[in-house]
């Protein structure tokens, strides 16, 4: 059984529990929030820092310092909103706002970045709802919605899979280049789809600028 140690002050306080040596926080699963259409506000905050939402029990309590200053600025900025999608806030707000965000989460504002400008005001007859800074809020919400919803991205561990495909390409002496690397992972995709639902496998371009988009491989 492990042994949980006396936490610093003010984690037990504010709903972290933290078990281990070195009081590491549970590591987020970026194949599961990376892959999320949209999150609360107080779970951005938390994304953006590298800390897994899982473990805020009441996130009204918890404060760590930084996470309550950006959770404080995404209100100002988005209320009365109270959900942001996860492409727009590694896409948008976290470079408005100047933030240092994981790379994991850096990697899906090419979502955003390549579906902004879809969507015409044409499409749709109401005009557009808009945020408390006057950003669109429904006409661009489809086609990043379409796109973030593809179905690799919710079955595959696409990054995981790069860490792999580096591996593997740095042990025969090629290059670890983000195209090679997405090569290589389309490829694998293509492999399993052949042998199970055998559905069309995104090419090694469309891993490379989006799913790669901002991550850089590094060897283990």
């Amino acid at each position: 059984m492990t042994n949980e140690k006396t936490l610093p002050t003010g984690f037990k306080a504010f709903g972290i529990v933290r078990r281990s040596d070195n009081f590491a926080l549970p590591p987020i699963s970026w194949a599961h929030w990376g892959n999320m259409y949209d999150v609360e506000l107080w779970q951005a905050a938390a994304l953006s820092l590298n800390i897994n939402p899982d473990t805020i029990k009441d996130p009204d309590r918890f404060d760590s310092g930084e996470y309550i200053n950006r959770l404080r600025l995404l209100v100002n900025w988005l209320a009365p909103q109270k959900r942001v999608m996860i492409c727009e806030l590694a896409g948008k707000w976290s470079k408005v706002l100047k933030w240092q965000i994981p790379p994991e989460l850096a990697a899906k504002a090419a979502i955003y970045n390549a579906y902004r400008d879809t969507a015409a005001p044409a499409e749709t007859n109401a005009p557009a709802a808009k945020g408390k800074a006057g950003t669109d809020v429904s006409a661009k919400k489809e086609p990043l919605k379409k796109l973030a919803q593809t179905w690799w991205r919710t079955e595959y561990d696409i990054l995981t899979m790069a860490q792999s495909a580096g591996d593997s390409l740095r042990r025969k002496s090629e290059r670890t280049s983000n195209r090679n690397i997405g090569n290589a992972v389309a490829l694998d995709i293509e492999q399993r789809e052949k042998r199970g639902k055998k559905r069309e496998a995104p090419d090694g371009q469309t891993i490379k600028n989006t799913d790669l988009y901002g991550w850089k491989y590094e060897a283990e």
